[in-house]
């Protein structure tokens, strides 16, 4: 039952994880007026790459996955090594694919 219980969490966490992300990402192409980032497909593609890095890279870290992931200091140090990774993955996928994000 206990095993259940932190299964259960992390499952949510992870899926809070993704619903955060993808607000997050709404509400900057919402604000945004001058990308119109609702209809043009290269943001598509960009926001995909970015849920797809972030959830890759919490896997490849085990944030939600290692058993000392209630420890504060454990889990900020792998928070900030996820988030490392996914800005490398994201940057690396503007540079070798030319889309014209607005800048």
């Amino acid at each position: 039952m206990y095993k259940l219980g932190f299964a259960f969490y992390r499952n949510v966490l992870w899926l809070w994880d993704l619903l955060c992300l993808n607000m997050v990402l709404l509400m900057s192409s919402f604000t945004i007026s001058r990308a119109d980032a609702i209809s043009q497909a290269e943001y598509h593609m960009l926001f995909l790459v970015i849920n797809f890095s972030w959830m890759a890279s919490l896997y490849l870290t085990n944030l939600y996955l290692s058993k000392h992931w209630l420890d504060f200091k454990n889990f900020m140090m792998r928070t900030g090594k996820t988030f490392l990774i996914t800005l490398s993955v994201v940057m690396c996928f503007i540079f070798f694919f030319h889309f014209p994000y607005s800048r």
